[in-house]
């Protein structure tokens, strides 16, 4: 049976942790961007600013659960990490 390849969107909350005036460029990557990606792949932050990164997380049709990575740094290597994200899916 053909599924309806929707895709669902989630968001999170990110934080510069570098202080300051100066913006920074981030840039955002995963590791499976088949499942999960984010909608936009860099943001412009300044010091100490909180931003909402909205993600796109693809449908598929079986059950089963995924582990997928964001990979967040700025342009200028100051911050480096990754952040696991588990998708589960279930049959509604």
């Amino acid at each position: 049976m053909p599924v309806n390849q929707q895709i669902s969107y989630t968001s999170f909350y990110y934080k510069n942790k570098k202080m300051g005036s100066k913006k920074l460029v981030f840039e955002f990557a995963s590791s499976n961007e088949e499942l999960l990606f984010p909608t936009n792949d860099t943001l412009v932050f300044f010091g100490g600013e909180t931003k909402q990164i909205e993600l796109q997380v693809a449908a598929r049709s079986n059950v089963g659960t995924e582990e997928v990575y964001l990979y967040v740094s700025d342009t200028e290597q100051h911050f480096m990490e990754c952040i696991a994200f588990e998708i589960i899916y279930v049959h509604v």
